[in-house]
């Protein structure tokens, strides 16, 4: 679960290439935002079922790595002085 401040809302709700996944969290640090992680608790599921099959979550975690370790270098510098958690 993650948290954010009305800032990065807003940045994620305005700005096309920063959607709330681990590749622009990634980038947003590089540029100077903070992050505090925090405990919660959390309930198993009562109803539904993931999405995330061994497939699909390999799939993701090696889309998410081409897109930290390379994509990365590509993407315009900005500083960035906001808190979210």
């Amino acid at each position: 679960m993650r948290l954010f401040n009305r800032k990065m809302i807003e940045r994620f709700a305005n700005q096309m290439n920063h959607g709330p996944e681990q590749d622009t969290l990634a980038y947003l640090i590089n540029q100077g935002a903070k992050v505090i992680e925090t405990y919660v608790t959390m309930q198993e599921r009562k109803a539904g079922k993931s999405y995330l099959s061994v497939i699909n979550a390999a799939n993701y975690m090696l889309r998410m790595f081409i897109s930290i370790i390379v994509i990365q270098w590509f993407r315009p510098k900005e500083e960035i002085n906001e808190h979210f958690i």
